[in-house]
C-alpha cells in the first residue's frame, strides 16, 4: 500500500492539536530574518494544506503540491476563497514556471527523500522555483539526536463520530543505511469492534548538517541557519529530534556545478517527460541525475588523476521494463527538441547544443536538425522495430521555447 493511502483520510485528525497557525508564523518571522518580506510561498508536499490556509490568512499568494491526491481533496475544500492554489506533483520532479520569495517544505517531506538523489532533485525543485537569495526552509529529524535517542513504540486512540480511531507507531532504525522506518497500524473500531484495520510503512533519513551542506551545493544553495523547531535561537543537541534549516540560493555559483540553468528538469504535474544536461555542465563529485526508481540511469562518475574503478561483473538479476527510455548526446551539430503529452498535445521545446544531454523519460518527442546534427541515442534493448512508435502530426515548425 502507497504510503498516505489510507493515512490521508485520517491525517487531520492525528494531528488536530498541532499549532499550524504558530508554525506558519514562526516561519515566515525565519524568513524575514534572513530575507525579505516573503510576498509568495511554495509548499513542497503541502498534505491537507493546512499551513497553506495559515500562510493566505497573513496576505501571502502562495501555492502548493503534493503527490497524495487524498491528501489534495482535502487541502482544495480547506483553501477555498483564499486565492492559494494546489495541484498534483512531486517534490524530486515538480515545476510550474513561476518563481517565490519563499518555498518550505514542512513536517518532516524532506525526510522521505531516502535515495541521495531524491534529496539532491528535491533541493533543484525548491531551487528551480526561486531567484537568487530566495530562501527554502525546511525541518527534519535531527541526525545526531536520532543515533543518541533511539525511537520508542507509541499509541494513540482518537474519537471521531463515533468511532475509536487507533494508532501504533512501531518504528525500527537501520543506522548503517541511516533509515527510521515506521510501520503504522491503524485501526478503526465501532461499537467495541474492529471494523477496519490496515499497515502503512514509512521510511524517513535523519538529517546531519554536513550532508545537508554537500546536497545544497549540488542545487545551487548553501545552508545558512538551522535551529530547534520552533526556536529560532536555540542550538541543536542531541536532545534535539525536529530541527529547521534555512538554504539560500546562491546568486552566482563559484563553479559550473552549481549553475541550476545546466541541469533542467521538464514536467507537468507529477509526469516527468525529459532531464537536459547542457554542456557547461561540470560535475565536483559523482552523482546521479536520474533517481534510482527510473528505468534508465544517468549520472556522473568523478574520479581524481589516478583513480581506479576495480574490474568487476555485474550480476544477472532479470528486471522487468515497460516501454522505452532515450539518452542522446549531441555530438555535434544543432537541433531543437519538441516534447509531447501522452494525448500527442505539444508541451514545449528546447534547443540543444553540441555536447548536450537528454534523457527522454516520458511523453512523446520529435526533432528539428538546425544545421547538420549527429545524435548519439542510447535506449533499452533488444529492439523490436518501427512497430514499437506511434507517430502522430507533428507540430508546425517554429514554436518559441
Amino acid at each position: 500500500m502507497a504510503i498516505f493511502e489510507k493515512y490521508a483520510e485520517y491525517y487531520d485528525l492525528f494531528y488536530a492539536e498541532k499549532d499550524y497557525a504558530a508554525e506558519a508564523q514562526y516561519i515566515l518571522d525565519l524568513a524575514r530574518r534572513f530575507g525579505d518580506e516573503p510576498g509568495s510561498v511554495l509548499d513542497m508536499g503541502c498534505g491537507t494544506g493546512r499551513h497553506l490556509a495559515e500562510f493566505a490568512k497573513r496576505g501571502v499568494r502562495c501555492a502548493g503540491f503534493d503527490r497524495s491526491e487524498e491528501m489534495l481533496k482535502s487541502a482544495r475544500e480547506r483553501i477555498a476563497g483564499t486565492g492559494a492554489i494546489v495541484s498534483s506533483g512531486d517534490v524530486i520532479s515538480f515545476r510550474d514556471g513561476a518563481k517565490y520569495d519563499l518555498v518550505v517544505s514542512l513536517f518532516a517531506v524532506m525526510g522521505y527523500m531516502i535515495e541521495n538523489t531524491d534529496l539532491v532533485a528535491s533541493f533543484r525543485t525548491a531551487a528551480a522555483h526561486l531567484d537568487p537569495g530566495g530562501l527554502f526552509i525546511f525541518d527534519g529529524w535531527f541526525g545526531p539526536a536520532v543515533l543518541s535517542t533511539s525511537p520508542v513504540k507509541r499509541r494513540h486512540e482518537y474519537q471521531c463520530n463515533g468511532e475509536t480511531v487507533v494508532r501504533e507507531a512501531t518504528p525500527t532504525f537501520d543506522p548503517v543505511q541511516q533509515v527510521v522506518t515506521v510501520r503504522y497500524d491503524l485501526s478503526v473500531v465501532e461499537s467495541g469492534l474492529s471494523a477496519r484495520h490496515w499497515v502503512e510503512n514509512h521510511s524517513m533519513r535523519p538529517m546531519f548538517p554536513r550532508e545537508l551542506s554537500i546536497v545544497a551545493s549540488l542545487a545551487g544553495m548553501e545552508i545558512i541557519h538551522s535551529c530547534p523547531f520552533l526556536s529560532p535561537d536555540g542550538q541543536l543537541t542531541l536532545d534535539t529530534w525536529n530541527a529547521t534549516f534555512v538554504a539560500r540560493k546562491l546568486g552566482k555559483p563559484a563553479s559550473a556545478s552549481l549553475q541550476m540553468d545546466a541541469i533542467e528538469w521538464i514536467a507537468e504535474g507529477d509526469s516527468t517527460f525529459a532531464i537536459i544536461i547542457r554542456a557547461g555542465y561540470k560535475p565536483v563529485a559523482t552523482e546521479f541525475t536520474t533517481p534510482d526508481s527510473y528505468k534508465q540511469q544517468v549520472g556522473f562518475i568523478v574520479y581524481p588523476r589516478n583513480g581506479r574503478i576495480a574490474p568487476h561483473l555485474h550480476r544477472y538479476f532479470p528486471r522487468a521494463i515497460s516501454g522505452t527510455s532515450e539518452v542522446l548526446l549531441v555530438r555535434s551539430g544543432r537541433c531543437i527538441v519538441d516534447l509531447y503529452r501522452e494525448d500527442q498535445t505539444l508541451l514545449c521545446s528546447r534547443t540543444l547544443e553540441a555536447g548536450d544531454v537528454i534523457s527522454l523519460v516520458g511523453g512523446g518527442h520529435g526533432f528539428c536538425m538546425l544545421e547538420d546534427t549527429v545524435l548519439l541515442e542510447i535506449k533499452q534493448g533488444p529492439y523490436l522495430g518501427a512497430h514499437e512508435k506511434v507517430r502522430f502530426d507533428e507540430r508546425p515548425q517554429g514554436g518559441a521555447e
